[in-house]
């Protein structure tokens, strides 16, 4: 993490993250990424007291990509499956 203060006001900051999230699965016998597993965060954010008192800020971050679990398409294109759940199948296989 990096901060910037100066005597103008302004305060920054960056500050990058590396998480690895997984659980184990027992059918496979193996760990797997998990839903929150974004592995990436790199967030930056400024402030700025102008001479009014006011204060101004903005902050943006850029994140990984989350794994995600594929339909299955053609189970879900079967009008009777659609419609007992009433929405897409996943493929349970490829999960994550």
């Amino acid at each position: 993490m990096s901060r910037i203060n100066n005597q103008k006001n302004l305060n920054a900051s960056v500050s990058y993250t590396f998480v690895k999230s997984e659980f184990f699965d027992v059918q496979t016998n193996r760990y797997i990424p998990s839903s929150w597993d974004s592995r990436s965060l790199l967030t930056w954010f400024f402030t700025y007291k102008n001479q009014k008192a006011w204060s101004f800020g903005a902050k943006w971050r850029l994140s990984g990509g989350l794994p995600y679990t594929p339909y299955d398409l053609e189970k879900s294109a079967n009008i009777e499956a659609w419609d007992a759940q009433g929405r897409p199948y996943y493929y349970y296989t490829q999960i994550n």
